[in-house]
């Protein structure tokens, strides 16, 4: 009789896999298993004797030398289907499951444990793999007569590809900054990273400072970064004698040469960059007996005869590309054992500004208007008025902060002060430092752990390094007497914003009319002011010329004002008294219009453009050509007069100089 046989078959549609392995179960995600059924094909019609029927998944570990260890998976083989109450006896498979005489399925389902290791393959045949084996135990009759029987396992194996998600290098834990230092007799080093989980094809991004603490000048040569690959194999623990294997190689290097002089206490600063290679990189196995996959960063620092090593500082290296990471963390959901939170991140960003408040008689008031806080216990009573004047905004606080006073925590929004009120010149200092720079510092100082970790490295462009708390760095800055530090975390920069810069509101056009008038004629009000009272100014009616009243001195026409009085002190026959720069004035357009009637008689002009004055002319010079023909008049009749006492004057005499210094110009006033 020949024997029977076994299928594994999936569910429909999907695979023997499901769920996401490593991952905890949820209200919304399953745990990860093993699901399908097994098929059992009879030949004859009448049945075969079995003892059970079992499901079970094998791990196996191969060393690239042959060895292997296999282990079952979980408590050991699920029985699908029994004989007897221990699986001892026989049976009738179709009898006692029913089934039909020719064939029959049975589901099962195995559970995954979240710490088994991924499928991993490596040269020469090892690596780690995973099958799904059914097996079925029957007894069979052979012989000539068929009266001898012998018991047999009818087997079906699948292998299966096991993926752990907990490595996706997107998850939120493996996002969070961190900070090395290491320290070389007189020579300081700081590594920062703003993560510790890559894929293949990501870009590596590393910040380091340097800082010497030496008598003279340091010279710094070069910084070289890497990242070391090492597979460790570990033998049978039973064989003491035989050492285990490991293997390193270097999976991508960087060396940058520099050659920059560092002063006494200066740092240099610098940024790297490395991408991971695609090509023989293996992902990260920690969880394997027998193998073990471990990557690191290692930085070398050359600095005069000595180097400076930042060695085996861990990173995960992931088996999926970014865009699978990414799209695989959204369909999984949210993982609290993966997903950071804010309190537990120490390099997380809070957005509170840092205030001082003075030590004297200062303090937040208790509860802010239009909040409702139950009263707490405060500090002694103190003006609370520094903060609520209408003209300073109330500054912005966090939680913490309040806690910190004794006071409730604002709910209300609040908006924060401008640039010259939030920070004092010499509270908190921001060091610009961009890739390459030396910033000069006191010998004695050094960049803080806490206060340069966080905002010391964002991205690979210029970053800054900013100083969060007093007691961090030591003699760089002195905080103004009577004042302490409420919040030692300030409001990070934006990309193209200033430190510590608020946004402001730009004036209107007619806001900055109304400021420019309302400054102008507060200036033209205190120039008047601080004139002498006898300083008269000229009339700005135009002026009427009197036949035969000329200056013999100076050659300037005499003008008299028609709306003097006849009681005035002024005759009508005198001459006004003007100030030489106005006389100067006057002359000078007289001779401008002379020169213009000049050329204008000299070109052909019609009757009617002589006679009608211009549409394009504006009143001054319609005024300065009333004068001209007027002064033309006045000219030819001195002429004519021989015995006339002073001669007309010409166009190259020149006023007579005056020793007596004119008063100032008033300023312009805009017109209404």
């Amino acid at each position: 009789m020949s024997p029977p046989r076994i299928e594994l078959r999936p569910p429909p549609n999907r695979g023997f896999l499901q769920g996401y392995p490593g991952i905890p179960a949820s209200e919304t995600r399953p745990e990860a298993h093993l699901s399908g059924a097994i098929a059992v094909q009879i030949p004859s019609s009448k049945g075969v004797e079995a003892a059970w029927l079992r499901v079970e998944m094998c791990k196996t570990e191969t060393l690239p030398r042959g060895e292997s260890w296999k282990e079952l998976i979980g408590q050991g083989p699920v029985d699908v289907w029994t004989a007897g109450a221990d699986g001892s006896g026989w049976a009738t498979l179709t009898t006692v499951c029913a089934w039909h005489s020719l064939q029959r399925q049975c589901p099962f389902r195995l559970r995954i444990p979240e710490r088994l290791p991924p499928t991993l393959s490596l040269e020469k045949g090892g690596g780690i793999t995973y099958k799904l084996i059914a097996s079925l135990k029957v007894r069979l009759k052979k012989g000539l007569m068929r009266k001898e029987l012998y018991e047999t396992v009818v087997q079906d194996v699948r292998d299966i590809v096991l993926e752990k998600h907990e490595q996706h290098s997107t998850w939120p834990i493996y996002n969070v900054p961190e900070e090395f230092e290491a320290h070389e007799g007189a020579y300081h080093a700081t590594l920062y990273r703003h993560r510790r989980a890559y894929a293949p094809t990501d870009e590596l991004d590393v910040r380091v400072i340097v800082m010497a603490q030496t008598p003279k000048p340091a010279k710094l040569k070069s910084i070289t970064v890497g990242v070391r690959q090492t597979v460790t194999f570990f033998h049978d623990t039973q064989q003491a004698s035989r050492p285990n294997d490991q293997r390193s190689i270097m999976l991508v290097s960087k060396s940058k040469s520099l050659r920059k002089k560092i002063q006494p206490g200066e740092y240099f600063l610098q940024d790297m960059s490395l991408v991971i290679p695609k090509n023989h990189t293996i992902m990260s196995v920690n969880t394997a007996k027998h193998i073990e996959v471990s990557h690191s960063l290692r930085v070398l620092i050359q600095m005069d005869k000595t180097t400076i090593t930042l060695d085996r500082i861990h990173m995960l290296i992931s088996g999926f590309m970014p865009n699978v990471s990414t799209a695989a963390i959204a369909r999984i959901g949210p993982v609290p054992a993966l997903d950071v939170l804010p309190e537990s991140n120490p390099h997380a960003v809070r957005a509170d500004t840092t205030v001082f408040v003075p030590d004297e008689t200062a303090r937040l008031p208790e509860v802010l208007p239009g909040v409702d806080a139950s009263p707490v216990p405060a500090p002694p009573p103190a003006n609370a008025a520094i903060y609520m004047d209408e003209h300073v905004p109330f500054p912005n606080f966090g939680q913490n902060d309040a806690e910190f006073l004794g006071t409730p925590t604002p709910r209300r929004h609040v908006t924060a002060p401008q640039e010259a009120e939030l920070v004092p010149p010499n509270a908190m200092p921001v060091v610009h430092m961009r890739p390459g720079d030396i910033y000069p510092t006191d010998p004695m100082a050094s960049p803080s752990r806490n206060s340069m970790s966080s905002h010391a490295y964002s991205g690979s462009g210029a970053g800054h390094i900013r100083a969060l708390s007093a007691s961090s760095i030591h003699g760089s800055f002195d905080m103004a007497p009577g004042q302490r530090p409420v919040s030692v975390f300030m409001e990070p920069p934006g990309s193209t914003a200033a430190p510590y810069r608020t946004s402001r509101t730009f004036p209107s056009a007619e806001q900055e009319k109304v400021r420019l008038f309302e400054q102008a004629r507060a200036e033209a009000a205190h120039f008047q002011s601080q004139m002498e009272s006898g300083v008269s100014f000229p009339d700005p009616a135009p002026p009427i010329l009197v036949d035969g009243e000329y200056d013999q001195a100076g050659g300037v026409p005499i003008h008299t004002s028609t709306r003097d009085a006849p009681g005035s002190s002024h005759a009508a026959a005198e001459p006004v008294s003007l100030s030489e720069k106005e006389q100067l004035r006057r002359y000078q357009e007289a001779q401008d219009a002379v020169a213009q009637h000049l050329q204008a008689q000299e070109a052909p002009v019609s009757a009617t453009s002589e006679s009608s004055p211009s549409p394009f002319l504006t009143k001054s010079e319609q005024r300065a050509m009333e004068e001209k023909s007027q002064l033309q008049s006045h000219y030819a009749q001195m002429n004519a007069e021989a015995s006339a006492p002073a001669p007309a004057p010409t166009e190259t005499q020149a006023p007579a100089a005056s020793t007596s210094d004119p008063p100032p110009r008033p300023p312009k006033v805009p017109l209404p």
